[in-house]
Parts: structure tokens; sequence; C-alpha cells
């Protein structure tokens, strides 16, 4: 995620309140899910015109500096590479028009009067966008961003996007949440905080029309069957956030290797947690919430792109590698038939 500041370019036709972000909202709990509200959904024409990100301030991705056993990430990392999957289609990237990008765009979150916050998103169904969860529900605290002041933008690239459409409300699972003393806890409890959070880092949002372009495929409760995956987002550190980036690596689970150590190189066991690994360390700012696709291919079917994951935070210990959710089938079934509903239960 990263925040910047935006600069009308041409006629905006999205209005947004001034109010800043977070506050008062309303937030629903169930025994399973936590949501919030947008007051009503503002009447605007639903074209965007164009964006300046010329003074774009990006937000770094979560990033956790956990100890590791010594020399243990070029050992594994190394013969992690040599499973990776060829044959991947990378000839459009960068293109919204094709799958599996064309069904992905910006989340833009209002952090305050002046400056937004921006993930990576996608249709996961007609009117449901899959993103982390820390993009609406900030990391480190149970504050969510300001719904009232959050739309999508479809296919965005360089300024423009083919559609933008009006949050209506924003669910996530009630296990994505931080200790109430996150902020005082010593850095070993942050981490470890962060680590497990992480493993329920996704959010639903669900927006007020139909996709434009449908919804891209995803699975669930998938281990054992991938260990490839293209990761998609619009990293700030790459032509500024502007266009669309993916990057092809390989997956696999965190308790795998001992990525995750106490002080006296002991395992933390993670099980929900999966690794997506490549070379490019640049794919981080701004990619939050972006899908990791499975299968990724310009030709669509059942079988084709396929989200397996999105990003969600990274270990400065392993340069390359994101963390992100294991998607477990009757967890996230639910939340997106609690999201389909309007989050209401």
């Amino acid at each position: 995620m990263r925040k910047v500041i935006f600069g009308v370019v041409a006629t905006l036709a999205v209005a947004f309140c001034a109010n800043a972000a977070s506050a008062g909202e309303a937030v629903t709990k169930t025994n399973r899910f936590t949501s919030v509200h947008a007051d009503g959904i503002v009447d605007h024409s639903l074209v965007l015109s164009g964006f300046d990100l010329s003074r774009a301030k990006p937000m770094p991705t979560p990033t956790i500096n956990a100890p590791v056993a010594p020399g243990i990430e070029n050992a594994i990392l190394k013969t992690a590479q040599g499973r990776e999957e060829s044959g991947a289609n990378l000839a459009n990237t960068g293109n919204p028009a094709v799958a599996p990008l064309k069904w992905v765009g910006l989340v833009v979150s209002a952090l305050d009067k002046t400056h937004w916050g921006l993930c990576t998103g996608e249709f996961i169904a007609p009117r449901v966008v899959l993103t982390a969860g820390h993009c609406v529900h900030q990391e480190g605290s149970n504050n969510w961003l300001d719904v009232n002041n959050m739309v999508f933008v479809l296919q965005f690239q360089n300024g423009g996007g083919s559609h933008v459409y009006k949050a209506v409300c924003a669910a996530t699972l009630n296990a994505y949440s931080y200790p109430n003393n996150f902020a005082q806890l010593p850095v070993d409890q942050q981490n470890a905080a962060m680590a497990n959070a992480g493993q329920h880092d996704y959010a639903m949002i669900l927006v007020d029309s139909d996709s434009l372009t449908g919804s891209i495929n995803y699975m669930t409760d998938w281990k054992g069957q991938y260990v490839g995956a293209t990761r998609v987002g619009y990293p700030g550190d790459v032509l500024g956030g502007k266009v669309i980036q993916e990057a092809h690596g390989i997956v696999f689970f965190a308790d795998a290797i001992p990525m995750f150590m106490d002080s006296n190189h002991n395992q933390i066991s993670y099980p929900g947690l999966v690794v997506h690994w490549q070379n490019n360390t640049k794919l981080t700012q701004g990619t939050s919430g972006g899908a990791w696709v499975a299968n990724a291919s310009s030709e669509e079917s059942k079988d084709t792109n396929l989200v397996i994951s999105v990003t969600s935070f990274n270990n400065t210990a392993f340069p390359g590698a994101i963390m992100g959710p294991y998607f477990v089938g009757a967890e996230f079934q639910s939340l997106l038939k609690y999201t389909q509903g309007g989050c209401k239960a």
C-alpha cells in the first residue's frame, strides 16, 4: 500500500468527501466477520478521466525483520528457485486489456483530506473486489479506512481506468486483527502479531455495480497443487506505480522452511502463510492485495487464471519473498457470501 497525493489532470467524475479517513464509522462484528458500511452511495458518473501521480509518496508494504537460522535464506531459496514452473505467459505484462490483468485495478482509500492510500485489487465476483485486509483495515491497529471515501478503479493504467466503482461495504475475517497494545509491544512480539494476522490478511469490498470485464477465477484449499504463480500489482518503485506489473515465481508454504524463528532460532509455525518468491525485489509497495495467479494465461478457461493468494507483507531477511494468506475454503466462501449479502449477517 502506498500514500499518494492526487491531483486532477482532467475532469474527475467521482467526488470524495473532505472528511478525514476512518473515524466514526459504525463497525459491524459478527461471530466470524468484521465489516464497515458506507453511509450511502453518492451519485456520480462512473468514468475516470485521469489522475496525476507525479507527487506519489509510496507507503511501504508491511514489513517484519524476524531472525532466521544462519545461512538458511540462500540455500533454501536457491533450491526453491530450481522448482520454478516454466511456460508462464508473460507476453502481456502491463496490458490490462487481457487476462489476467483485465480483472485487476486500484483500490483507492482516503487517509486524510489530501492523502490517499493505493492498493491492488481484483474482481472475484460481479460486485466483489478481493484485496488485502490491511488495505481497508490498517495493519498494527484495528482502525478501518474510510469506506465512504473508497473506490476501485478497474484496469488502471497511466492515470486512467475503464470504470470507477464506489464501495458499499468492506469485510474481513475476525481472525485478521492485531492486539490492542500492538504499538507498545517489543519488536519480536510485533513481528509475531503481524505474521499471525497475515495468515488471514485478505478483505472483500462490495461495490455499487457489476464488473465490466467479469471476474477472475479463484482456488481455495489448493495445498499440493501449485508450486508457481504470477503475482500482479502496481508497485510504486516500478514506473511510479502507473503501469500494472506481473512477475512469475515459485510458491511454497512458510512452514516448509524455517522462515520465522525466535531469538533462539527455534522455528515458529504459521501454517496459514504461503510465500511467493522471485528475483525482482521492487514489487512491494502498492502491490498489497494483488492476486497471485496460478496458471496465468491470456487464454480464459475454468483451469486458467486462478487466484490462490494475495500480497500481504514481506520479511527483510528474504529479499524477493512476499507472504500471503492461504485461502481456507469454508472461511473464504463464507466471507464472500457475507459480502455479497451487503455485509449483513
